[in-house]
């Protein structure tokens, strides 16, 4: 944003505020800019955040929760970008699921990789094969 020029107010800003923020004595100074755009960059990710947490198919009601959702959320994300194993994932559900909702997502998980062993298996045995004629 170049100095002396006030934001586009977008539809989460009001334009009331911006224009009285553009006759502040100080507004040109490239310092205060600066401040200026990252409040305004914080508050729409705020509110970004706030449509996020409200349109879930729970409600995130404390900073606790969110804290949580934001963890386990984080868990899968690392899971899904080879950071960490599946294990890690699968232990942290094991702590904080019932059993049934544990054993439930266990038993699916299963029937989902027996289609794909099979498969797994002949990969690996390709790969040894290649793996063997290479070194002959």
């Amino acid at each position: 944003m170049a100095p002396g020029t006030a934001p586009q107010p977008g539809s989460d800003q009001n334009p009331e505020l911006l224009a009285d923020d553009t006759s502040l004595p100080f507004f040109d100074h490239p310092r205060f800019q600066q401040i200026y755009k990252e409040w305004l960059e914080r508050g729409r990710i705020l509110d970004n955040l706030g449509s996020i947490i409200c349109t879930r198919s729970y409600e995130i009601r404390d900073v606790a929760t969110l804290r949580a959702v934001l963890d386990d959320a984080c868990v899968v994300y690392d899971v899904a970008t080879g950071k960490t194993s599946a294990s890690v994932f699968l232990s942290k559900l094991e702590k904080v699921a019932t059993p049934s909702v544990f054993y439930g997502v266990m038993l699916d998980l299963s029937e989902f990789l027996a289609v794909r062993v099979d498969r797994f298996k002949r990969l690996v045995s390709e790969y040894r094969e290649k793996i063997q004629s290479s070194r002959s």
